[in-house]
């Protein structure tokens, strides 16, 4: 969300950056993007958009963080996170509740509405890219699911002045797979700023 958030920013005011470093941006192949917009105004996303359904979906109560922790360390995106991290991630998520018991600090509503409208913005992304001049790294994980070669080769063309870095072993989350390479690979990108 952030990375993608913050394209479409250097897209409209490209002269408020001088360099950006986009992780794991959710940008969806073009023609997809163009079939995203066109049936956003109809409202069907969300009936078949997987995401979006799975988000709504999502467990939103527990007992405690320690159940919660082993609930999240389940889920395949999560293998790759060490203890520490997932533990510090499920603290940053879990908000303690008045009956006892935790909740998520957000709506997964809100998080399946990222889902439903995000895909729409992708037509307008791909359509602008070469206006970003500024130098650009996109990073990603190795075996992520998010961003797929094509995609990411398609980007780089696309951007004026991109580049690309793809941490080894990593998958979506690759700053919390892999922190010390991720920041790394991101102050060696900016040291010539």
């Amino acid at each position: 969300m952030g990375a993608m958030t913050t394209l479409m920013a250097a897209i409209i005011k490209p002269e408020d950056f001088r360099a950006l470093v986009l992780i794991e941006p959710v940008l969806f192949p073009q023609c997809q993007g163009w079939v995203m917009r066109k049936l956003d105004p109809l409202r069907v996303i969300k009936r078949f958009h997987p995401m979006v359904r799975r988000t709504l979906k999502r467990k939103t109560h527990f007992p405690d963080r320690e159940t919660m922790f082993h609930n999240y360390r389940e889920k395949p995106i999560f293998q790759r996170l060490s203890d520490q991290v997932l533990e510090d991630y499920v603290t940053g998520l879990a908000l303690d509740t008045a009956e006892g018991g935790i909740t998520l600090r957000y709506s997964p509503a809100w998080e399946a509405k990222i889902y439903e409208t995000g895909g729409s913005a992708d037509w307008f992304v791909w359509s602008n890219l070469d206006k970003v001049t500024c130098p650009v790294l996109v990073i990603r994980g190795e075996e992520t699911y998010v961003l797929r070669d094509h995609n990411l080769q398609n980007m780089i063309h696309k951007l004026p002045a991109g580049k690309s870095f793809t941490i080894p072993g990593t998958g979506h989350l690759v700053p919390l797979e892999a922190p010390r390479k991720t920041a790394e690979v991101v102050l060696d990108f900016l040291k010539d700023i």
